[in-house]
């Protein structure tokens, strides 16, 4: 599942970066918890390449919990659309 994953996000990022290379961005996002339901976003170039593919803004500073478990299912959502295309 994993990499069918990995190989969907490559042919949404138009296979400009390898497999290792998205499974190294995407090793390496994490969201650090600051308070209750209160998170910041780290992020590297990948990363913002994504947001773009999936129409997501990362580019706030702080995320409630809430904020996040949309931006998961709008993942969600469009992974599961181009896997039954």
């Amino acid at each position: 599942m994993a990499l069918t994953v990995l190989r969907l996000l490559g042919f949404h990022t138009k296979n400009e970066y390898s497999i290792k290379s998205l499974r190294d961005s995407l090793n390496s996002m994490t969201m650090t918890h600051i308070e209750k339901q209160i998170y910041i976003f780290n992020k590297d170039t990948i990363s913002n390449e994504l947001e773009q593919c999936f129409k997501l803004d990362f580019n706030k500073k702080y995320f409630s919990s809430t904020e996040i478990k949309t931006a998961a299912n709008s993942i969600y959502k469009s992974i599961t659309a181009l896997q039954n295309k």
